[in-house]
């Protein structure tokens, strides 16, 4: 389910989300403003190293990937219409019909709360593994195992490297 799918009750309460970001166009610029753009209009809990992968789906620079906690009031709809989207175009994000295509920066929403939102999380390492840095004991609906197993068995099986050299501030 994405967040425009989602329930969009203008609640208060607090409720923390996970966001995965991805960029191979300028990947080490537009990953530290992402953050800092996402920290200045959310409470920011934590985020995970960096993690370098090749595109999937396409040819092209190599993409650094992370996830990132946040904490937040605002439905999902809102987050991505309100703080997200404006993130991706102000670092110039451009979407073409190609879904895969080299960008800027990509900011999607992985976990609202306990509920599994990108389904893409649990069959990507570029998605799962930065998330089980930061939300280790998660366990996906309908799964026995936590996201740390689910991400493990795939870090053996696919090229996602940990960028030792590159690390987030915030």
């Amino acid at each position: 389910m994405n967040a425009d799918m989602m329930d969009d009750n203008n609640t208060q309460d607090i409720i923390q989300a996970c966001l995965g970001l991805g960029s191979n166009i300028h990947p080490g610029y537009n990953l530290i403003r992402a953050v800092e753009f996402l920290g200045k209009q959310l409470k920011l809990i934590d985020v995970s190293n960096v993690w370098e992968t090749s595109p999937v789906g396409t040819v092209g620079p190599k993409f650094l990937n992370a996830a990132v906690l946040v904490q937040t009031n605002l439905s999902p709809k809102q987050l991505k219409y309100q703080i997200t989207r404006p993130i991706e175009i102000r670092l110039g994000r451009v979407r073409t019909p190609d879904r895969n295509a080299p960008r800027t920066i990509d900011i999607d929403l992985l976990i609202w709360g306990e509920q599994v939102v990108d389904p893409e999380l649990l069959d990507h390492a570029y998605i799962a593994v930065p998330v089980a840095e930061i939300l280790p004991d998660f366990i996906p609906q309908g799964y026995g195992d936590t996201i740390e197993t689910i991400a493990q068995d795939m870090i053996s099986s696919k090229s996602v490297v940990k960028c030792t050299d590159f690390t987030i501030e915030f």
